[in-house]
């Protein structure tokens, strides 16, 4: 954090955005010690500072003035000295003509300009949700504090905050001014992904959940502060990727908990593979299912951080366990790379089961929307199991939480129960048709390969932009 800043104060940085949990030193940092850094390297310096209200403001500002007229910074810095006739709690002046102004986001200073501007914690956080109260704020930043650099070309402003709304004033920012700002995160438990501004990656955690200040809030208080803010809260506060309350595009609500797999379902293991390892995401496993009269069934999921070699080793165990009357469905990298990958998993992983290997088109939410439709009116069932929880949190979170493994493997599932006709009542297969579809002979997986391979449009020379597909009489 305090790299960055010396980046705004020398001029590299113009536009900064610190986001980072409540209670890890920010207002201090950012606006009680750097305004007085500042004035020791630039005594004339005219600040602004703002916050959700001005008490906060001024406290901060009160802070700083305490530092500046304690006899310790006195003794070693004596020639710097606040003013006599303007020394106010919200607004004081030293003896160099630098001088600072501290009020709320909504007409808290009018009229003044500022070298650099502060924003602490614009919004309130018992007000966040409140689309009257956001809105406000943001109205006050774009018609009010935007405006009030006294050089908009050297001129800088910093936001730090927590994340409290995907429509906040980061969110905001995030949207109308994606270039201009340098944006700075640090989630509480860190989260794999490697983030990264013009100075270069800033981040030096690399396990996933690593805590940002073990010292002060450790795994026991972590906990706590998550059973205090939910997952809401602690997706905003603590990570520092809000979500709608309602969880975005799911309500975990219409998904129903069943203590057992029914009979009578056609299911499908689909799969979602990790890009690296340990880059951040997960491959995960699950059982996609749907029985005659339409309803949607999720069960038995895997999920985990696994090297290449590891991957292969749970696909194939849990392949086994399955049985070979369960078809797989994997994900094709559109690259040769990714055709050759699924080449050798089919003919050496995974021969004798039906497997599917298909095209990932469209963007996840694309994906989703054919089973979360089905969701929405009450007609997915999830299979209790450990797996359950993580899949609700990522469900919770869907489409702005960091992980969607489980999301992708059902939405490939679901895609291809669709595409094969599924087992309800709308699919045009006769009750025969599908027991037969869903049956427990499957063709050898060889054959349909040694089919496949003697078709000349197959030519693997080639390349193809379909997927590779093998399944029971179908190539």
């Amino acid at each position: 954090m305090c790299d960055y800043l010396e980046a705004v104060t020398d001029g590299r940085i113009k536009r900064l955005r610190i986001h980072i949990p409540p209670r890890h030193m920010k207002s201090r940092i950012v606006s009680v010690f750097w305004p007085i850094w500042m004035w020791l390297r630039s005594p004339s310096f005219r600040w602004l500072s703002y916050s959700y209200s001005a008490d906060l403001a001024t406290q901060h500002a009160l802070d700083s003035r305490r530092v500046l007229a304690s006899d310790w910074f006195r003794s070693l810095w004596p020639e710097l000295v606040l003013t006599g006739d303007q020394n106010t709690k919200s607004h004081y002046e030293n003896n160099h003509g630098g001088s600072r102004r501290a009020g709320s986001m909504r007409g808290g200073i009018t009229g003044f300009g500022g070298d650099g501007i502060i924003i602490d914690d614009p919004h309130d956080a018992s007000g966040a949700e409140s689309d009257a109260e956001r809105n406000e704020t943001l109205e006050a930043y774009r018609l009010g504090v935007s405006t009030r650099l006294n050089d908009p070309k050297q001129g800088f402003i910093v936001l730090v905050m927590q994340r409290l709304h995907e429509q906040d004033l980061a969110g905001y920012l995030e949207e109308e001014e994606p270039d201009a700002w340098a944006s700075v995160v640090f989630p509480a438990e860190y989260d794999g992904e490697r983030r990264r501004t013009p100075l270069g990656e800033y981040d030096w955690r690399y396990k996933e959940g690593e805590l940002l200040w073990p010292e002060r809030y450790g795994p026991v208080e972590i906990a706590n502060l998550k059973k205090s803010l939910k997952g809401y809260g602690e997706a905003g506060q603590l990570q520092q990727r809000p979500v709608s309350r309602r969880g975005g595009m799911i309500d975990v609500a219409w998904l129903k908990v069943l203590p057992a797999k029914p009979a009578g379902v056609l299911w499908v293991r689909a799969w979602d593979f990790a890009g690296t390892e340990g880059g951040g995401d997960h491959t995960a496993g699950l059982l996609v299912g749907e029985d005659e009269e339409g309803r949607i069934y999720l069960a038995d999921g895997i999920y985990g951080q696994w090297g290449p070699g590891e991957v292969e080793l749970v696909l194939h165990q849990t392949a086994m366990i399955d049985g070979q009357d369960i078809p797989i469905r994997i994900p094709q990298d559109p690259a040769q790379a990714g055709k050759s990958q699924v080449f050798q998993m089919v003919t050496r992983l995974l021969r004798g089961w039906t497997v599917w290997a298909e095209l990932n088109n469209g963007s996840k939410i694309t994906r989703a929307t054919g089973w979360v439709s089905q969701a929405r009116v009450g007609n997915v069932y999830l299979v209790a199991g450990p797996w359950v929880s993580d899949f609700m949190g990522e469900a919770r979170m869907f489409p702005r939480g960091k992980k969607d493994d489980y999301i992708d493997a059902v939405s490939a599932g679901f895609d291809e129960l669709t595409k094969r006709g599924g087992g309800g009542a709308g699919s045009g297969l006769s009750k025969d048709d599908y027991e037969r579809f869903s049956g427990r002979e499957p063709q050898s997986t060889g054959d349909a390969l040694d089919r496949y391979l003697r078709d000349p449009k197959n030519d693997r020379r080639e390349g193809g932009k379909g997927g590779l597909r093998w399944n029971r009489g179908r190539t």
